[in-house]
């Protein structure tokens, strides 16, 4: 899969008359499966490429504001669409100019001009124009114009008969519900980051851990403890993943998520690290002393094997 950027004012030609699903994707859950998935086959169909077309920021975040808390940053959506059968992926700028287009404007320049894409495929509430004032009708009387295909597709619905949403998604992990966020997503929620030096207080407990920051505007989970899988290289290992501020030893902390690593003892500071988070299993809280600390240490790490050996 290859990725452009807003460098790119134009695309290849090997890369045009193609099929292309748009939206920003946050998730990349199993609703936007579907629109890949279609895109996907309508490409198929004329023997062209199949690509998302996304933004670097959310619309909703425009300007500095942070009004919506990502499932996925940019990189981890990247990858994530990696593996989903695309050709390519067009990352644009959320800028001024392409904020104050028209829904006529985006058509002409966007979708024909610079893709030459010869067939769209959007969710049922797809919005775009300048302050999404176009919807689908306006979407398919401007692609007529160009020659190009609208493919509008109906919800995906949970089981509660709830669309299926990056925002619902998000108030399951905020919740802690991992289990629920994983069937909407179509895979476990993870974070990916830099493993960074925490206090060393596991250390000195003989109970190793790696410590990761949430970067701005990412959607941090539930505070309390999970049962996670924590993938390194090439390779998964058991966890439990801590999110919160560590009030046992860190009064009044920033929130990081700090992870031991089941039957791992190698020096990873520096390292890109991804955590899974699988199963909530207990709020944070303060224990009186160190000892009463890794005591439950060992009942969570427990815990996470017996739901190993389940599975």
């Amino acid at each position: 899969m290859v990725v452009f950027n807003s460098d790119t004012k134009r695309l290849p030609e090997e890369y045009r008359g193609g099929a292309a699903a748009l939206g920003f994707f946050d998730g990349v859950h199993t609703g936007h499966a579907r629109l890949i998935d279609t895109a996907i086959k309508e490409a198929k169909k004329k023997g062209r490429a199949a690509m998302v077309y996304t933004f670097d920021i959310s619309p909703k975040n425009f300007g500095g504001k942070s009004a919506v808390a990502e499932i996925t940053p940019l990189e981890t959506k990247t990858d994530v669409l990696s593996g989903t059968g695309l050709d390519a992926v067009y990352i644009d700028s959320f800028s001024t100019e392409l904020r104050g287009m028209t829904g006529e404007d985006f058509v002409r320049d966007v979708l024909h001009e610079k893709l030459g894409v010869t067939h769209v495929v959007v969710g049922f509430n797809y919005r775009f124009g300048r302050r999404a004032a176009c919807g689908g009708d306006e979407l398919r009387e401007y692609c007529a114009k160009y020659g190009i295909g609208v493919s509008q597709l109906p919800p995906l619905y949970a089981k509660d008969d709830t669309p299926v949403s990056s925002t619902l998604i998000r108030s399951f992990i905020k919740e802690g519900d991992m289990e629920t966020a994983a069937k909407l997503l179509g895979r476990p929620f993870f974070i990916r980051s830099t493993v960074v030096h925490g206090q060393r207080i596991g250390s000195s407990m003989d109970v190793k851990t790696i410590n990761q920051e949430f970067t701005n505007n990412t959607i941090v989970p539930a505070t309390g403890v999970y049962i996670s899988r924590t993938v390194v290289g090439e390779r998964e290992y058991k966890s439990v993943t801590n999110v919160g501020t560590r009030p046992t030893v860190n009064e009044g902390g920033d929130v990081r998520a700090e992870t031991h690593i089941l039957d791992f003892d190698a020096d990873i500071y520096g390292s890109t690290v991804s955590v899974e988070f699988l199963k909530f299993i207990r709020g944070e809280r303060k224990f009186e002393s160190l000892d009463a600390l890794k005591a439950q240490i060992i009942k969570d790490e427990q815990c996470a094997l017996d739901y190993f050996e389940k599975k």
